[in-house]
């Protein structure tokens, strides 16, 4: 064998021991795995309430607790992290934390100083969901998952997934936020609510993810309920699949409609010194629901429902805006966006000033819904009998 060949090997020997080298291995056993964190304020300190995975061995006891739930707190985050080392056997390990939760009044002190840390720790997944809670503590939502799910932290972000199919909550995490945060020219930005009910039926309790929070300058302004997320998933194109029910003219009797692909074009214009917001929305329909007996192979009927789809949505984008002009006094849906990528002139005239220039613009909105009709049942169940 040549001396090429001989090198040849060494190198290769060399090279496929520092592959299965041990340096910086994490045994699991030496940490404990949060899936979920809360935060609350005790004392004016930070109370964090987190959900870390129980590593049950095969020795243990039937059907063991799945999760453990444990507190501290510090006068910042890192602080209350480092001292749960001090009755905690494990180092915490957060790369698989999936939800972040804050309570309302944490959110309305300002979270920016405790999103600070997450943001900043190499640990950290930027993916992680961010939550407000609405009503009580964080705290108070750890507990046994009230459904299928061993943990919590992975019963939430279920939660926050099917929001897909009502559009009636926002999936926001880190990274998003922190996009919100530093956009030009904007002081506001939004995520998602949670908050614990009693069952009606069944002792216990559920939680419910519907609705989002509005921050303003660090701190929160308000909240939106479900139907007012929906409208603003629309103008921000959020919706994926949404349903809307509108009124027949009949009492109590609905149209139900499903959105099957919702387009909305904002756009900002000044004319004659004064700003003008116009919103056109597009939405391709079926529909999956009917109370009446209405013929559906009769265009009027198909044009009647088009039409009071068309009002439901328009009314709703209407009143959610005027409650941001007026209550919020503040841009939720980032217009001054197009402003900067489309009318850079005019944008650095009013950049330090836009949440007033958003309050006095006026606000057209045009909604245009297509039902599908070759998707249709023609006669409803309820039809009458023909003589």
């Amino acid at each position: 064998m040549n001396k090429r060949k001989i090198m040849f090997l060494i190198v290769i020997m060399f090279t496929a021991s520092l592959m299965v080298s041990c340096i910086g291995a994490m045994e699991l056993n030496e940490y404990g795995i949060v899936t979920m964190v809360g935060h609350d304020k005790i004392d004016d300190e930070i109370l964090l309430t987190m959900e870390i995975v129980n590593p049950v061995g095969k020795k243990e006891i039937m059907n063991p607790e799945k999760a453990i739930i444990t507190q501290t707190k510090g006068s910042t985050i890192f602080e209350a992290i480092r001292n749960i080392t001090l009755f905690f056997d494990r180092k915490l390990y957060f790369p698989h934390t999936k939800v972040f939760v804050f309570c309302d009044e944490v959110a309305k002190d300002g979270i920016s100083k405790y999103l600070d840390f997450w943001q900043r720790d190499y640990e950290i997944r930027l993916n992680s969901y961010v939550l407000v809670c609405i009503e009580g503590n964080a705290s108070e939502l750890f507990g046994t998952p009230p459904a299928s799910e061993d943990l919590l932290g992975d019963y939430v972000e279920y939660l926050i997934n099917n929001t897909k199919y009502s559009g009636k909550s926002l999936k926001v995490n880190l990274r998003e936020l922190a996009k919100q945060y530093y956009s030009e020219g904007s002081n506001v930005y939004v995520t998602g609510v949670i908050k614990k009910e009693a069952k009606t039926s069944t002792p216990g309790f559920r939680l419910n993810v519907e609705g989002m929070a509005v921050f303003i300058k660090d701190k929160l302004a308000g909240y939106l309920d479900g139907e007012e997320t929906k409208g603003y998933n629309i103008i921000k194109n959020n919706i994926k699949s949404a349903l809307i029910v509108a009124p027949s003219g009949d009492d109590l009797r609905f149209y139900t409609i499903k959105i099957l692909n919702s387009k909305a074009k904002s756009s900002v214009k000044l004319k004659e010194e004064k700003w003008e917001i116009n919103i056109d929305v597009k939405m391709e329909t079926l529909m999956n629901e009917i109370m009446t007996d209405e013929r559906l192979r009769d265009v009027k009927v198909i044009d009647k429902i088009e039409k009071a789809t068309e009002e439901v949505v328009k009314s709703n984008l209407e009143s959610l805006i005027e409650r941001a002009q007026n209550e919020f006094k503040a841009d939720i849906f980032h217009f001054n966006e197009y402003v900067y990528r489309n009318d850079y002139e005019n944008w650095n005239k009013v950049k330090g000033k836009w949440d007033e220039v958003f309050c006095n613009a006026s606000v057209k909105v045009n909604v245009d819904v297509d039902v599908d009709r070759d998707a249709l049942l023609e006669e409803s169940f309820l039809k009458e009998e023909v003589e």
